[in-house]
């Protein structure tokens, strides 16, 4: 069970406070070490976050911050506490184009019995530059870790508006502790309307030298208070689907009812939001394995 609040204000000051809570019992099949294993346990979470809004300094300089703790506790499988600070500077030299520069430090006590969830210490410092020109937006970013001595993947994307309603995006990402690139995604967005949107893209992996996966999303709104989505993911490797999901949602004002088929997994999911709490759906699956409970 997990329950996320919404940001809640601390008075009329600029900071607010998110809560997480979880409960429950987790199996896990991965690789640790070069074996595969599976471990299960249970795991109580309190996951507590305090935010400052970005406060301007100057017309052209913002900053902002944020304090997270976070405490698990797996029983007989020990316990994991996290505690870390962000802190970030935006300059805005010209009209369109802005710099952020942050700097991330995270301290952690013990370990998690599962690869999920684990929370590894880092004392990282980011920028990110994003510059407009016209319908063209272009975006870089990458951060180093002084704790491990490396540098992020550089991100790079630019998206731009070709004809009304049409934007084309690119994203690529370099290693640059290889000196290489790692991937291009290259996406057609057709938006006419904001009750219409489809997606289609396509993966090109540099180190297979090929094009590895295509992808399509849709998001349309027939009737005001009916919702229709899909997403598809093709492998061109592997030969086939690895995600594909429609849904239809109703919305009732103050809650919401969405029914999913899962075809790659042959499942269909009835997930019940309230909206008071979005963050916590409850969902009923039907599937090969009979009935799930999932959130």
């Amino acid at each position: 069970v997990t329950a996320v609040s919404d940001r809640i204000p601390i008075g009329s000051t600029p900071l607010s406070v998110t809560l997480k809570g979880v409960l429950g019992r987790y199996t896990e099949d991965a690789i640790r070490g070069g074996i595969r294993s599976e471990v299960t346990s249970g795991k109580a979470e309190a996951d507590v976050t305090l935010r400052m809004d970005p406060q301007n300094v100057r017309k052209w300089l913002s900053v902002d911050g944020s304090v997270r703790g976070v405490f698990d506790a797996y029983g007989a499988n020990g316990a994991q506490v996290a505690l870390g600070y962000s802190a970030g500077v935006q300059v805005k030299p010209t009209v369109g184009t802005s710099l952020r520069l942050s700097y991330d430090q995270m301290s952690v006590s013990g370990a998690s019995p599962f690869r999920f969830d684990a929370i590894s210490p880092s004392s990282r410092i980011g920028a990110r530059l994003t510059s407009t020109f016209g319908p063209l937006k272009l975006t870089m970013a990458t951060a180093y870790d002084f704790k491990y001595q490396a540098y992020d993947t550089l991100t790079l994307a630019a998206q731009a508006e070709v004809a009304k309603g049409v934007s084309l995006e690119l994203s690529g990402a370099y290693d640059i502790q290889q000196a290489l690139p790692k991937s291009v995604l290259g996406r057609v967005v057709v938006q006419p309307s904001p009750e219409f949107q489809l997606r289609a893209g396509g993966y090109y992996d540099f180190a297979r030298g090929q094009m590895t996966r295509v992808e399509s999303s849709a998001d349309m709104r027939p009737l005001p208070d009916w919702r229709i989505q899909w997403v598809t993911v093709y492998d061109l490797v592997k030969g086939g689907f690895v995600r594909g999901d429609v849904g239809i949602t109703r919305d009732l004002h103050c809650r919401e009812i969405a029914v999913t088929y899962q075809f790659t997994t042959r499942r269909v999911w009835l997930e019940f939001r309230l909206k008071a709490f979005p963050g916590t759906p409850l969902g009923f699956g039907l599937g090969e394995d009979g009935v799930i409970f999932g959130q």
